[in-house]
């Protein structure tokens, strides 16, 4: 009976802390995981406890489509942006804001991408990325024409500017990943523009993941 009382007392001596440490993959501060805001609307994310380090991407609303007179032009695509590395934590509250059609999505003081401008007579341009950014890109034109249909442009992509006219959205699950979001409404001469999509905001963290393609699918 005195050996096992000595050995419990050994177990949990301060002095054997160092017998105790748990295993890296318990540790909170290396538990992959992730938070993604698709509806519009404000929210407020708290930074999980042990969590130091972020990444975060962001995609701005759609320009909806419009008529102007004989000419019709689709809305620009909303700019993707994407930062890795954002300094946070534990606990610390930041909103984020997902924009609707042609409207800005954020995170906080730390991301802030454009949305797409609505249809005009004249262009349709997309919107911009956050000069701050990791990468990603604007959103791109839309088409403009007489008669006809004229698509929207796309959404930023990882790597660049949407395509003009593209009328695609990107996903925040990295580059080819769906759903989709961002893409510029089509204008239809002999019927009604339809509006932009959307944007989004997703946030990662975890050792060894990043924007646009490092383990960025949900863990």
């Amino acid at each position: 009976m005195r050996l096992k009382i000595l050995f419990v007392l050994l177990v949990i001596s301060p002095a054997s802390s160092a017998w105790l440490a748990l295993p890296a993959f318990w540790q909170s501060g290396n538990t992959p995981g992730q938070a993604a805001y698709t509806a519009v609307g404000s929210y407020t994310f708290v930074v999980p406890v042990g969590i130091t380090n972020i990444s975060v991407v962001a995609i701005g609303g759609g320009g909806s489509g419009i008529q102007f007179g004989g000419t019709v032009c689709g809305g620009g695509g909303g700019a993707l942006s994407y930062k890795n590395g954002i300094t946070v934590t534990p606990g610390q509250h930041i909103t984020v804001s997902v924009g609707a059609a042609g409207a800005p999505s954020l995170f906080g003081g730390f991301l802030n991408t454009g949305g797409g401008a609505p249809g005009s007579s004249v262009s349709s341009p997309g919107g911009a990325k956050d000069g701050t950014a990791t990468g990603g890109g604007n959103g791109g034109a839309g088409s403009c024409g007489f008669g006809g249909s004229w698509p929207g442009g796309s959404a930023g992509l990882y790597t660049g500017t949407g395509a003009v006219g593209g009328g695609t959205g990107t996903g925040i699950k990295g580059p080819g990943s769906s759903p989709t979001y961002g893409a510029g409404g089509t204008s239809i001469y002999s019927g009604s523009p339809t509006p932009g999509v959307s944007g989004a905001v997703r946030i990662i963290w975890g050792p060894g993941r990043s924007f646009p393609s490092t383990n960025v699918t949900d863990m």
